[in-house]
């Protein structure tokens, strides 16, 4: 009985150390893998993890870190994409709020007459208004993509689209009927 108890509590300590060992390696691609993508931040978005050796429909490893690099590459440039944007629409806010600006110091600084006034204060108008269309096409967007991100699509009646569309065209061009 001894000797069967040794040989099997031999048996089960080879085992198990041969079962550590042998997950120790499996999961040593897995660990690499793990502390590449901790090194990769929104700052760094240009690298990459390594892509190990072998096939990639038959190597799980493989899948994952070229799924997780071809992440890294949208990533990447929907970031440039929204940092374009932002470059963008801060110039198109900058440009009508400068000559806002300029116009109303030169208004302050020189003694005008009433028709004058009218005139630098109907600029100012026309540049405010192209402020607001440009917030509301921003605005636009935004709900654009809100929606096309969500799939669900409002109901919209048609004929107030026509009427506002009709009621822009008219602002737009004064002289149409």
């Amino acid at each position: 009985r001894l000797i069967i108890f040794v040989v099997a509590a031999a048996g089960i300590i080879i085992t198990g150390l041969f079962a550590f060992y042998y997950v120790l390696v499996a999961t040593r691609p897995l660990v690499a893998l793990s502390l590449q993508m901790r090194h990769i931040t929104e700052s760094n978005l240009k690298l990459r993890v390594k892509v190990g050796k072998g096939n990639v429909k038959s190597n799980e490893i493989v899948q994952i870190a070229t799924n997780f690099n071809n992440m890294l590459d949208r990533l990447e440039k929907a970031f440039q994409l929204q940092k374009n944007f932002v470059h963008h629409a801060s110039h198109e806010l900058r440009t009508p709020l400068a000559t806002m600006l300029s116009q109303t110091e030169s208004a302050l600084r020189t003694d005008l007459n009433p028709a004058d006034y009218k005139k630098v204060l109907e600029s100012l108008k026309e540049d405010q208004q192209g402020l607001i269309d440009l917030t509301n096409s921003l605005l636009s967007l935004s709900q654009f993509e809100k929606i096309a991100t969500s799939g669900e699509w409002p109901e919209i009646r048609i004929d107030e689209l026509l009427y506002e569309t009709m009621e822009a065209s008219r602002k737009l061009f004064p002289g149409i009927d």
